[in-house]
């Protein structure tokens, strides 16, 4: 990768995009190159991630179990939190008004994710960080979240 020039980054997931645009979400999410693009805001992978299409997986493998059989699936499962709690601008900007992402959450919230404390875990770092982004305006899509959380805080 080339970090510092002008020259568009080039790497595995950039590849993978070029040659394949529907390719298969567990491919990008295993990807060891799937952080640093996140970091470094990839176009290409923003645009994929966000796609309506993809989106709902990716909340999928963050917020169910739905994937388990799968190998790997608790790392293809900790790339997706990775992606959705990520600090990127442009992801969270294209996010934090999405309604695919918003009703996920929201259902998420209401068939007691509590209960199982690592996706539960998943939900709160993702929460937090469009919390932080929008300065809390995200909360306004989740009126009853102070009520869940004092209801299910374990102290």
């Amino acid at each position: 990768m080339h970090f510092l020039s002008n020259e568009p980054i080039q790497n595995s997931i950039t590849r993978k995009l070029a040659e394949d645009p529907n390719v298969k979400l567990d491919i990008i999410l295993a990807d060891s190159e799937l952080s640093t693009s996140i970091r470094y805001e990839i176009p290409q992978l923003i645009d994929y991630i966000t796609r309506e299409d993809i989106l709902p997986d990716l909340l999928k493998w963050a917020l169910t179990r739905e994937f388990e059989e799968i190998e790997n699936s608790d790392r293809l499962r900790r790339s997706a939190v990775l992606a959705l709690s990520s600090t990127s601008k442009s992801l969270q900007e294209k996010l934090q008004d999405n309604s695919i992402f918003i009703d996920s959450l929201q259902k998420a919230q209401k068939q007691n994710i509590e209960k199982d404390l690592l996706l539960c875990g998943h939900f709160q770092r993702i929460i937090e960080a469009f919390i932080r982004y929008t300065n809390g305006g995200f909360l306004q899509h989740f009126p009853n979240l102070t009520e869940f959380l004092i209801k299910n805080a374990n102290v």
